[in-house]
Formats: C-alpha cells, sequence, structure tokens
C-alpha cells in the first residue's frame, strides 16, 4: 500500500513538473509562428518608395541609413538598402578606420518568394561579403570576411520565410496586430567575423513580439506606433532591439545594443517614386572611401 502511495506521489510530483518545463521551456516556442512574408508587405504596392533614416548614439548624430523598394508590374519587388555609421562612439577595438557600411541588394520572384540576396560592406576596414540563392527549399549561402574567413552551406529556407540582416533586421511593410508572434532570420554580421567560431554559419533566429502600443515622437508630431520587442530567445529577460512600427507597416524607430550601449535608427523621410524617379535614384548613403 505505502509503495503504491509512493509511486501515485512520485507520479504526480513528476507531471507537474513536466507541465511546468512544457510552460515556461517549450511552448514559447510554438508561440512564434513564421514572419509576416514578403507576398503580405509588398503584394497591394504599385510604386517605388524611399526611406531615409539617421543613427544616433545618445544625442550625436553617428550615421545615415536609407532603403528602396520598387514593386515590379508582373509581381515581385526589388528591395534594397545601405547603411553607414561610425563604431569609435561604442568603444572596444578601434582600427584605423572606425566605420562600418552594409549594402543590402535582395529579389523577389513573381510570387513574392526570395529568389537571390547579396550583403557587400566594410567593417573597420574589412570587407564583408554575403549571398544567397534559392534551391527550392533550400538556400545556398556563402560569405567572405577580409578574405580569410569563407564558408558555404545550403540551409532550410521555406518559400514564405524572408531575411536581412542585424543592423535594420525588420524593415516593415505589414500591418500589425497586438499580441502577433513570430520568428525573424537575419545575417548576423557579428557572428560571422567572430574568429575561432566552431560551428559552420548559420542564419540567426530571433523571436519578435508586439507587446503593445506607444506614442512615439518624429519631430515635431507624435505617433501612434506597435512596440515590437525582439529576443535571442523567447524567454529571455532581455531584448536585442526595440521597434516602433506605425499602423501601415513604417518602422519609425529602432533600438539596438552594443556593446550593452543602445543605438537608436530613426525614420527622418518617406516619399513615394515614380518608376523613372527610382531607375535614376540617387543615393546618399554611399561607401566609405
Amino acid at each position: 500500500m505505502i509503495r503504491h502511495l509512493w509511486l501515485l506521489v512520485s507520479g504526480c510530483v513528476w507531471a507537474v513538473m513536466m507541465y511546468f518545463l512544457f510552460q515556461q521551456e517549450v511552448r514559447p516556442y510554438f508561440e512564434y509562428q513564421a514572419p509576416p512574408s514578403y507576398r503580405q508587405a509588398l503584394s497591394r504596392r504599385n510604386q517605388p518608395e524611399a526611406q531615409k533614416r539617421a543613427v544616433y548614439f545618445g544625442t550625436q548624430r553617428i550615421g545615415d541609413a536609407e532603403s528602396l523598394t520598387e514593386p515590379f508590374p508582373g509581381g515581385g519587388a526589388r528591395l534594397r538598402s545601405r547603411l553607414l555609421m561610425r563604431m569609435q562612439a561604442f568603444g572596444g577595438l578601434t582600427l584605423g578606420d572606425d566605420r562600418a557600411y552594409l549594402s543590402s541588394d535582395t529579389r523577389l520572384d513573381s510570387g513574392y518568394e526570395l529568389s537571390e540576396f547579396r550583403v557587400d560592406g566594410q567593417l573597420q576596414g574589412m570587407p564583408v561579403r554575403a549571398k544567397g540563392e534559392r534551391q527550392g527549399e533550400k538556400l545556398d549561402f556563402s560569405y567572405n570576411i577580409s578574405n580569410f574567413l569563407k564558408d558555404r552551406v545550403l540551409l532550410d529556407f521555406p518559400r514564405d520565410a524572408t531575411i536581412s540582416d542585424d543592423f535594420l533586421p525588420y524593415q516593415g511593410g505589414t500591418r500589425l496586430t497586438e499580441g502577433k508572434k513570430w520568428k525573424m532570420r537575419i545575417i548576423d554580421v557579428g557572428s560571422m567575423v567572430s574568429i575561432g567560431k566552431k560551428d559552420r554559419i548559420a542564419l540567426t533566429e530571433l523571436y519578435a513580439a508586439v507587446t503593445g502600443r506607444e506614442r512615439v515622437a518624429l519631430r515635431s508630431r507624435e505617433v501612434s506606433a506597435f512596440k515590437i520587442e525582439v529576443r535571442n530567445e523567447p524567454n529571455d529577460e532581455r531584448w536585442r532591439y526595440l521597434l516602433w512600427v506605425d499602423e501601415e507597416g513604417t518602422v519609425l524607430k529602432q533600438h539596438q545594443k552594443i556593446n550593452k550601449l543602445i543605438c537608436e535608427i530613426v525614420l527622418e523621410e518617406q516619399k513615394v517614386l515614380t518608376a523613372e524617379q527610382a531607375k535614376a535614384y540617387e543615393w546618399s548613403v554611399n561607401p566609405p572611401r
């Protein structure tokens, strides 16, 4: 009798422990669904759009970011972005050139699925290159850092998957709702640069969640925005990015931690272009010389 009672109590304790383990460690991962797709963001657009942003560290302006979105008449689009900023303000190792520059070029096919992308840039004088091409449900992904850190892998990449870099992880375009959660895939440039990394490179998965709404000050006006918290893991106490996105899906402001310090990227200009203006577009953010 005592033995049976002990087995019953042990079984109940084990069941309770498994329940709490599932709730805390397993369930959060199932709550995060597929990211907003390129189709959701771009299928209703019929005109190109340019956006310009300022990069701040405290009150000091340390850089600029710019993006150009070009939808195609028969479906599909081309997405380009550029970012140039100085890294000296964040401390750490300072090389002869403290500038960071990234240029991305993403192409979507007529079904609004990623067909190929390319990232080129410099991190404090070191050249950085990465590219990918879809092969069915896979992504042929390769990178090259300063001609001595190289890798090429074939990654699982669902057809509705999106991709970005770790300076501009979410470029918006999709109308959000409170409580929405999704997985975000990024090219983690910092991870690629890490010397001595034993594992092969992979796309970094982050976890984004709309946690509420806040008023965001933009120059002379205030705008109601969705607040998005992005973490490395669902249960992390600390966020990696904070983003504020308006009703139309435009990213108004972004906070990112670099060396545990906050870097702020703020929307300054947004305008719709004609197809002719997009073809002749002159970038204000250019590679360092």
